[in-house]
């Protein structure tokens, strides 16, 4: 959280748009990996989206990118 409010911050300093887009994608679009805590098959990738996951976040960052 420290992190955000930090880019928040100099983001509002520079007169820049702050634009938070990790709840973007629900967690069901998330990809899967081998568990890396023995106990599960997989797990959920936190670095990586399936392909519904990309399109949506795609078109969440068009919007904020192109203005008519």
């Amino acid at each position: 959280q420290s992190l955000k409010n930090e880019i928040r911050n100099i983001a509002k300093k520079l007169d820049i748009k702050y634009v938070n887009l990790e709840n973007t994608v629900p967690n069901e679009l998330w990809g899967l990996k081998n568990s890396t805590n023995n106990l599960d098959n997989v797990e959920i990738d936190f670095m990586h989206f399936q392909y519904p996951g990309h399109i949506i976040f795609s078109n969440t960052l068009k919007n904020e990118l192109v203005y008519d």
